[in-house]
C-alpha cells in the first residue's frame, strides 16, 4: 500500500510542477531624455523603441508610468494624449505645433487623455490591461519588424520626473494539460490503487 501511495504522489507532484505558471519577466525601458523635454506644450513627440517580443514569450501585460508630473499652471483645456505607434523612427523625435491642432496623434490607438486640473505634483501609471485590445496591439506592433513606440502631445507644459514603459511577458512553453486530460490521469491513478490493493487483499 505503501509502494502504491509513494507512486500517487509522485504523480501528482510532477502534475502539480506541469500546471504551475510560467515565472514572469519584465522588460523596462527608459527614453534617452528620460521626461521628454518636459513635456513642453509647444510640441508633441514620438519615443520610438527598437524591441522585439523575445521568440517562446507572450505579452501579458504592460503599463506606462510618469514620475512627479507637474502642470505649471490651470488651464481649461490641459490635456496629455498618449497614443501607442506602430513603426516610429527609433529615439526621440519632436516636432513644433505651439499648443495647437488638438491631439496629433488622433488617428494612432490610445492609452490616455489625461486632464489634472491642478498645478501640484503626482505619479502617473497607464495599465494597458484595462484597455480593450491594446495588449494585442502592443504585442502585434512589436512583432511586426521590432520597432514600436509611444506618441505624446501635452496641451500643456508638463513637467516631470522621468517616464518608464514595462512590458510583462510570460514563456510560451509551458506545458498546461487540459482538463479531460487531468480527468484521465486521476481516474488512471485511483484504478492503479484499487488494482493493487485487490491484489494484496487476494
Amino acid at each position: 500500500m505503501s509502494k502504491t501511495i509513494c507512486i500517487i504522489s509522485a504523480t501528482l507532484l510532477l502534475l502539480a510542477l506541469a500546471i504551475l505558471p510560467a515565472a514572469a519577466v519584465q522588460y523596462q525601458f527608459v527614453p534617452s531624455d528620460s521626461d521628454l523635454g518636459d513635456l513642453d506644450h509647444g510640441y508633441y513627440y514620438s519615443w520610438g523603441i527598437a524591441w522585439t517580443v523575445p521568440a517562446n514569450e507572450h505579452v501579458i501585460g504592460a503599463s506606462l508610468f510618469i514620475d512627479n508630473i507637474n502642470d505649471w499652471t490651470n488651464e481649461a483645456n490641459d490635456h496629455l494624449y498618449i497614443h501607442l505607434l506602430d513603426d516610429p523612427a527609433v529615439g526621440i523625435r519632436q516636432w513644433y505645433d505651439g499648443q495647437r491642432g488638438g491631439d496629433n496623434w488622433r488617428q494612432r490607438p490610445l492609452i490616455a487623455d489625461w486632464t489634472d486640473g491642478n498645478t501640484w505634483t503626482e505619479d502617473l501609471t497607464f495599465d494597458f490591461s484595462t484597455m480593450p485590445g491594446m495588449i494585442d496591439t502592443l504585442a502585434s506592433y512589436a512583432g511586426n519588424n521590432g520597432v514600436f513606440g509611444l506618441g505624446l502631445d501635452p496641451d500643456c507644459h508638463y513637467y516631470n520626473s522621468g517616464i518608464k514603459l514595462t512590458i510583462t511577458t510570460i514563456s510560451t512553453q509551458q506545458v498546461v494539460p487540459e482538463p479531460s486530460s487531468l480527468s484521465a490521469l486521476a481516474l488512471g491513478m485511483l484504478s492503479f490503487g484499487g488494482l493493487v490493493r485487490r491484489r494484496r487483499s487476494a
